[in-house]
């Protein structure tokens, strides 16, 4: 079967749904500050209802933040997999 979406991306389908719409319809997820290195520079989201963390860099934080923090991000496709850009504090 042919399809759109290439292997890398297709165990992830559902990363780019959420509550059945579609990704385009509504770009924006809720997590909670797992990890956040302030000398390197970088963290990790835990997003709601996911496994996976989501890898972050400070240059997308659009405010203050410290680990628990609960707050609202885009996902965007990296090299390595997807990474939380426009974090903002809930």
């Amino acid at each position: 079967n042919f399809t759109d979406v290439p292997p890398h991306l297709q165990n992830r389908e559902e990363d780019l749904k959420k509550g059945g719409r579609n990704r385009d319809m509504d770009t924006s997820f809720e997590g909670v500050i797992a990890t956040f290195n302030t000398e390197k520079g970088f963290g990790f989201i835990k997003e709601e209802g996911e496994k996976e963390n989501i890898f972050f860099h400070n240059s997308q934080l659009k405010e203050p933040i410290k680990v628990n923090d609960k707050v609202t991000f885009e996902k965007e496709m990296s090299d390595k997999g997807f990474r939380a850009v426009n974090i903002k504090k809930k």
